[in-house]
């Protein structure tokens, strides 16, 4: 009798090792997500390899790229605009974010808008291609506790998800001018990716504390 609670402790022990090395072997094989940019828009890279490379792999845009500086961030911002793109419905921008000190990509924002308030039809589009992005993303291996998924945060606005990666990148997907179960927003319908580098830290202008 008790020779078999020995094997038995012993065989339990031995499962336990053989789990816990398992698990340990995942973590090592499979290493998290990491939010690099768009496509082949790669955060860190400057404004000249960004403008090459949305005229190469975006062909059928407009050829005039919108080249401004954000009034608050002091940002420069390269934007695109496509009469369509994969996954939305109808037109789309891709507007490209670069540092304020580093002149370097620091996000990305991409914009399916309807033209006014959407049908049901096209915010029927417009939720379909959310959920193919939200698939996307969400079959990344992200840190544990690090997504969100079908948030609504007011009416007709919703986050579709949120995905944070361990060095401070996040991916946001996010609907808005659509009914939610809290109601519709009276503005322009419309699908939003935004991708960044460093949300903790972003590389944008702040005032000095003693500015006022």
């Amino acid at each position: 009798m008790l020779l078999i609670q020995s094997g038995v402790s012993a065989q339990a022990q031995t499962m336990d090792s053989q789990s816990a090395s398992a698990a340990a072997a995942a973590s090592v094989q499979t290493p998290s997500f990491r939010v690099e940019g768009y496509g082949r828009l790669r955060f860190g890279m400057d404004a000249e390899q960004i403008r090459s490379l949305l005229r190469l792999d975006f062909p059928q845009a407009n050829p005039v790229l919108i080249d401004r500086i954000d009034a608050i961030s002091r940002s420069r911002v390269l934007t695109l605009e496509l009469p369509a793109l994969d996954p939305g419905p109808g037109a789309a921008t891709i507007s490209c974010v670069f540092g304020a000190t580093s002149q370097r990509l620091i996000a990305v924002n991409v914009i399916w808008l309807a033209a006014g308030k959407a049908s049901q039809t096209q915010e029927t589009l417009l939720i379909n291609a959310s959920a193919k992005l939200a698939k996307t993303y969400a079959a990344q291996p992200w840190p544990l506790f690090n997504t969100t998924y079908g948030t609504v945060v007011a009416p007709g606005t919703s986050v579709v998800f949120t995905g944070h990666d361990d060095a401070g990148g996040a991916v946001e997907i996010k609907l808005q001018g659509v009914t939610t179960p809290f109601g519709s927003s009276l503005g322009p319908s419309s699908l939003r990716l935004t991708l960044v580098a460093n949300s903790t830290r972003p590389d944008i202008y702040r005032l000095a504390a003693d500015s006022f």
